[in-house]
């Protein structure tokens, strides 16, 4: 029974480790983009739980959408697959890295607009200084 739970202990390990390349690698093919891309729904659930977020220590902060409202990149990876192989599939960016500046900064903007249905995120100069 202990080799059991040893080896799903291993297994969790591997698909968080795994979970955690995709979402690198995720976020650098779309790094040539000037903007993250989110749903209004999941941006909504972001600003909602924008608390959790900074609350969380991290300096930058990584969100992953699918998983929004859990702020703990782990569990929010867990909480976003729908089994142990596959992601549910989405529009938009899976990942989203922000300075804490930067989050707190989209948290107060009123300058972001929704083009067909989706939010676009500055990826640079969010809270640029006039």
């Amino acid at each position: 029974m202990m080799i059991i739970e040893a080896f799903r202990k291993m297994q969790a390990v591997l698909f968080t480790c795994l979970c955690v390349l995709f979402c690198i690698f995720s976020a650098a093919s779309s790094a040539e983009e000037s903007f993250w891309r989110v749903s209004q729904e999941q941006f909504s659930c972001i600003v909602d739980n924008s608390r959790n977020y900074m609350e969380h220590g991290d300096d930058p902060i990584v969100i992953m959408v699918m998983g929004c409202p859990e702020a703990d990149l782990s569990k929010a990876m867990a909480a976003s697959a729908v089994n142990s192989g596959t992601f549910e599939v989405m529009d938009g960016d899976p990942v989203i890295i922000l300075t804490k500046q930067e989050f707190q900064c989209l948290i107060e903007s009123k300058d972001l607009v929704a083009v067909s249905g989706e939010i676009r995120i500055p990826r640079e100069g969010i809270c640029l200084e006039n």
